[in-house]
């Protein structure tokens, strides 16, 4: 609803605050409604159906003046300021205290030599799993302040064979690939299966309640800024987790490394991201990266084509689990209708 006053030339105004509304009937078919002016900006309103008889009535309606190319601009444009998506974005350095020397705890497999002094300013002990790090707790040893559990990219992690966890272990240089026993499908059923183990194990045990749990993968997420693919056997992984700390704060940490490889930089940066209160992190070349609220522009939305603007679209896989191509839909009917029948979608978190 809009408001037109004859004294403002090129301005409208729209409703802003609304007071003393009443309804006295319901179910008329025809409205009459009677405006009284009460101040600059504001006005009465009394609603009758056809025959008189009242039917709402609002004591005072305050307008606020806008003018008629803004409310047009709003109407035709294709991006709204309303519009806001989660963008990775470098976050502030946070310098940890020089004078003690945090103490961790790594279990399981040390896929990227965090134990072997990769962390300057940080004391990592390994242990075989959870257990072995109660038992431990429970001989005298002081509670770690974080717990670290890495996973290696794709299929040569053992979580995504189904293998348990049995012995820490360093990484070396020379690390050979494990043998890949499981398909993609099964790969991330065992990594989501492990993953939902050790947060039960964690809550579970109250030997590790002024601990934090931190698991470290290497490429499952792909900042949009960078030319990655994300590794979609531990990208589940997160979704978890991030479920589980929506339910419990301060008890779980994501770090995502470097893919591959990661940087000695960016297992030095650790840190730091544990020294901040980031419960989510990204870490490249060092830098760290923290989820934060962005506006969607232009610059950023999926435009298809203007030739192919008003046409219809389709998806299909270029190589199985990396890439999808987009392409102009079949212009047959029939050809598209299996087309979109025959589709599966997924979201990337």
């Amino acid at each position: 609803m809009t408001f037109v006053a004859l004294e403002d030339v090129g301005l409208s105004r729209l409703p802003f605050s609304w007071s003393g509304v009443s309804l006295h009937a319901g179910g008329a078919s025809t409205l009459r409604v009677r405006l009284t002016q009460l101040g600059p900006d504001s006005i009465s309103l009394a609603v009758a159906d056809g025959t008189g008889r009242p039917v709402a009535s609002i004591e005072s309606l305050v307008l606020r003046p806008v003018s008629v190319e803004h409310i047009d601009s709003a109407r035709t444009s294709a991006f709204r300021d309303s519009l806001f998506t989660l963008d990775w974005t470098a976050v502030p350095a946070i310098a940890p205290a020089e004078a003690a020397t945090a103490k961790w705890a790594l279990v399981g497999t040390d896929h990227y030599g965090l134990a072997a002094g990769a962390i300057a300013g940080a004391e990592v002990t390994a242990y075989a799993d959870l257990d072995a790090l109660g038992a431990a707790i429970d001989g005298g040893a002081a509670a770690p302040e974080a717990v670290l559990v890495s996973y290696a990219p794709g299929l040569d992690d053992e979580a995504a064979q189904g293998k348990p966890r049995s012995k820490a272990k360093g990484k070396g240089k020379g690390r050979s690939k494990a043998k890949r026993g499981l398909e993609p499908a099964g790969a991330i059923h065992a990594v989501t299966h492990h993953t939902l183990g050790m947060i039960q194990g964690w809550l579970g045990d109250r030997r590790f309640d002024s601990s934090r749990l931190v698991f470290v993968t290497s490429g499952a997420m792909a900042p949009e800024d960078r030319d990655e693919t994300p590794d979609l056997i531990h990208a589940p992984l997160w979704g978890m987790v991030r479920s589980a700390q929506s339910e419990n704060p301060n008890c779980f940490v994501l770090v995502d490394l470097d893919p591959q490889e990661p940087a000695e930089a960016s297992k030095a940066a650790l840190r730091a991201v544990l020294a901040g209160e980031e419960p989510q992190a990204v870490v490249r070349e060092g830098t760290v990266l923290g989820q934060r609220m962005a506006r969607v522009s232009s610059g950023t939305a999926l435009l298809p084509p203007r030739a192919y603007a008003n046409g219809a679209w389709t998806c299909t896989p270029r190589e199985p689990w990396r890439t999808w191509r987009c392409c102009p839909a079949p212009t047959s009917p029939k050809r598209w209708a299996r087309t979109r029948s025959g589709s599966r979608c997924a979201r990337r978190g």
